[in-house]
């Protein structure tokens, strides 16, 4: 995914910003995931099992860059 740029015994800079963000974003990701799990259990009318699996489904989706 992204090349390594060694610089002596380290990893340069610019690789560890990308795997900062990277962790960052997935972070987010997941507190947007269970937010939306929490408010949309609130409906009544839906079944849990259903607002979990349709959550989860787009945030998959979204992560692998279907965005459609």
């Amino acid at each position: 995914m992204y090349s390594e740029r060694r610089k002596g015994n380290g990893v340069c800079e610019e690789f560890k910003v990308r795997n900062y963000l990277a962790r960052v974003s997935v972070e987010i990701g997941s507190m947007v995931f269970i937010f939306l799990v929490k408010v949309l259990a609130n409906f009544k009318a839906l079944d849990l099992r259903l607002v979990t699996v349709t959550a989860l489904a787009s945030y998959r989706c979204k992560r692998l860059g279907f965005d459609g």
